[in-house]
């Protein structure tokens, strides 16, 4: 991908792969390394007994969708340690790469997908006559926002 020409992509996910992830870290230092965070409720939620599913999946939702990475990162650990004691098994997987998991909220809002891989990964729907992903302008200028804020904490 690179070889021919193609920028470093913004986000990438690994899925539970360490040799991937490994490769990721290597060919595309700049990436967000993106972990699924649907799969990782799944795998929360049956680790839960029945009486507590419908209490900590709200939680595990508003983790999911926080606005920033600060703020996931922030309900993660009230839910953590509010929960700890009765759910360790559940609290260790909500640990367990967390900053993967919650990598996608780094990413500019229209870039957000915590669930299935968005258009714009692929560009299935959105390519132009030239063979290029045709993106709108505000994700253009999001996109621009969040590799100048990547280039800056690299500088930094």
């Amino acid at each position: 991908m690179m070889e021919r020409g193609s920028k470093n992509p913004l986000p990438l996910s690994t899925g539970r792969a360490p040799g991937l992830a490994r490769a990721v870290t290597a060919m595309c230092p700049e990436a967000e390394r993106i972990r699924c965070f649907l799969h990782k409720m799944r795998n929360i939620l049956d680790k839960l007994p029945d009486r507590a599913r419908a209490e900590i999946k709200p939680w595990l939702v508003a983790v999911r969708d926080a606005p920033d990475h600060e703020s996931g990162q922030g309900l993660a650990e009230r839910l953590v340690s509010r929960y700890k004691r009765d759910f360790s098994s559940a609290t260790r997987t909500l640990e367990d790469n967390l900053e993967a998991s919650l990598a996608h909220a780094k990413l500019p809002a229209a870039r957000r997908s915590a669930s299935a891989p968005p258009t714009w990964w692929s560009g299935a729907s959105r390519r132009s006559a030239g063979g290029e992903v045709a993106f709108t302008d505000i994700e253009r200028k999001q996109s621009k926002k969040y590799i100048e804020q990547k280039e800056a904490e690299k500088n930094a």
